[in-house]
């Protein structure tokens, strides 16, 4: 991502498919933030952004956070596709944007809850009996193309 396509980003409010950081929280929460997003439409989170002002400070140390951040979803969810991790430098700074995509084996759980979670606007919340019924029915339709393709083969 070069300094313009971040600088966009900046210009983005919290959504669906975007969350700023200023820093790494705690890992059940991050975990909750990314098994969100694999299960809804997937999503970009930027850490080194203050969410409230959109403010980019930047990260004192971005390869700490990125360590982090990975030992945390490792430890918390159990993913089939790991997100990918950008570093980005914008305006002398370092931040982090974390790619996470539209998971395929809906739906995803963090470790020791058992509802999945989905991104609704800028929260991530519990998912409701319909929303957990469809993100079954989306990981079984996927797995009945991978039969169908394999039979193929």
């Amino acid at each position: 991502m070069n300094e313009k396509e971040f600088e966009e980003l900046l210009q983005c409010w919290e959504n669906t498919d975007l969350d700023f950081k200023i820093d790494l929280p705690k890992p059940e929460k991050i975990a909750r933030l990314v098994v969100a997003f694999y299960n809804t439409r997937g999503g970009k989170i930027v850490f080194g952004v203050e969410d409230e002002t959109r403010k980019p400070i930047g990260l004192k140390n971005p390869q700490k956070t990125e360590h982090g951040f990975i030992q945390g979803i490792m430890h918390h969810c159990r993913l089939d596709e790991k997100p990918e991790v950008e570093f980005v430098k914008y305006k002398g700074k370092e931040f982090i944007v974390v790619h996470c995509p539209k998971g395929k084996d809906t739906p995803y759980f963090v470790r020791g809850e058992s509802t999945p979670r989905v991104r609704i606007g800028s929260s991530n919340m519990p998912a409701n009996k319909e929303e957990i019924a469809r993100l079954y029915r989306g990981g079984l339709q996927n797995h009945r193309i991978f039969i169908l393709l394999r039979m193929q083969l």
